[in-house]
């Protein structure tokens, strides 16, 4: 039975999670979903802070041992120097960008302290990223029946319904699928994942729905590889992926929404071969090409071209001392466009630019750390929930790469949630893993 605190724990944390999955950006809702989420954080990070202070075997020496320690140490300093930078060229905009959206989740690395033991935790930590992503599947539904959107997309209605908790509620669910076929939930979980991929298709993101099947895939190759599991991977796979394609046929709007998704993947593409090379001056405008132009907004948006490419121009035209530390979160860049912008769709070249390039290393250095860490962890625990973990941050860093979520407050509360995941050796013994 689960204690009075656990239960208080659960509910505040549950609470922060609902309130990322359904936070507007409009700004009068935005006001209240942040004086909620800080009130919240205030008082785990209170809770937290206290239970390290009670913790003398979190030595800094002993802890400093651990590769994913360090790296993540590095990891912060880059988040907290690009903050400085922006405060530095008067750059607030930065305070939605991704280091302070992280920084603020800190705390919850630590978050397994609060808890008895890590098996509790990871039942926790599943039920909150779960809980969002159903709020969400509420929200695309909505949002779905109130709009028309023959010919707009959804996500123009509505922001949120790019928020990447979709990820979380077809992961998570398929490793425990896999590892526990005759769970009394497992129909449950079917359900969940069917559910995610529709409302994934309906967003009509193409990024969105590519990390998602990455992410879906990697843990249905984790269990294959095991004979012990192969036959479930194989059943509930082609129940799963059978399943949402008759769904999609059926269904007169799914069909048409499908359709058009999927003509923008494959025709453009064959287009983009076909189109113009990109003028070399930049002095040149743009509207006179109005065929690549064209060409280049139905294959990617024009962010190939007009966005990476003008990134990586303002990367090179920087001095050698920002080339190596980054020009600072909120600075902007000249789109060949002519627009100003600051976020880029790419977050490897968001972290060239913003952080530099010892800024990229010590990001890429955390990133491989952590999955290290989940794999070994996954390995020595066999624990389901650490696997879905593990296949959840490939599917964020594979969205982010073609996506700025990691600006958004979803994409980040899931990253502390995953490094939590990868510091309970820290925190709990070896055996209690499981």
């Amino acid at each position: 039975m689960p204690t009075l605190k656990n239960l208080f724990l659960n509910s505040l944390v549950s609470l922060i999670f609902i309130a990322c999955a359904l936070l507007h950006p409009v700004v009068s809702m935005q006001e209240t979903g942040w004086l909620l989420n800080f009130t919240l954080l205030i008082i785990i990070h209170l809770l937290v802070l206290k239970q390290l202070w009670q913790q003398p075997k979190l030595g800094f020496v002993s802890v400093w041992h651990d590769p994913l320690v360090r790296s993540f140490i590095g990891y912060l300093s880059v988040l907290a120097y690009g903050m400085i930078m922006g405060w530095y060229h008067n750059n607030f905009y930065m305070m939605s960008q991704a280091s302070f959206n992280f920084l603020i989740f800190l705390p919850l690395c630590a978050l397994p302290l609060l808890f008895k033991d890590a098996t509790t935790y990871k039942k926790y930590a599943n039920f909150w990223l779960l809980l969002a992503g159903l709020s969400l599947i509420f929200l695309i539904i909505y949002v779905w029946v109130k709009y028309d959107f023959t010919t707009i997309r959804l996500t123009n209605y509505d922001i949120r319904t790019t928020y990447p908790w979709l990820l979380t509620t077809i992961i998570l669910p398929a490793a425990l699928l896999y590892k526990y076929p005759k769970h009394s939930f497992k129909f449950l979980w079917l359900l969940l994942i069917i559910s995610s991929f529709i409302a994934i298709v309906l967003t009509n993101t193409r990024t969105y729905l590519c990390s998602a099947v990455l992410g879906f895939g990697f843990v249905s190759f984790y269990y294959f590889r095991k004979k012990l599991h192969r036959s479930n991977v194989i059943i509930y796979s082609v129940i799963i992926i059978g399943s949402t394609l008759v769904l999609l046929v059926s269904e007169p709007h799914l069909r048409h929404i499908s359709y058009n998704g999927l003509n923008r993947l494959t025709f453009s593409y064959f287009n983009l071969k076909q189109a113009k090379p990109l003028p070399t001056s930049t002095a040149m405008p743009l509207n006179t090409n109005a065929d690549w132009l064209d060409t280049l907004d139905n294959f990617s948006n024009g962010r190939l071209e007009n966005e990476w490419a003008s990134a990586y121009q303002r990367w090179q035209q920087a001095s050698l001392v920002e080339k190596f530390l980054g020009i600072g979160i909120g600075s902007t860049f000249k789109t060949h466009q002519g627009e100003s912008q600051n976020y880029i769709h790419n977050i490897l070249l968001y972290c060239l630019v913003y952080y530099g390039i010892l800024g990229t290393f010590l990001c890429l250095l955390f990133y491989w750390r952590l999955v290290q860490s989940l794999w070994r962890l996954a390995s020595v625990s066999d624990s389901a929930r650490v696997v879905g973990m593990l296949g959840l941050l490939l599917a964020l860093l594979a969205f982010a790469q073609l996506f700025p979520i990691y600006n958004l407050l979803p994409f980040n509360l899931s990253l502390s949630i995953i490094i939590s995941f990868a510091f309970l050796p820290q925190f709990f013994k070896p055996k209690t893993l499981g």
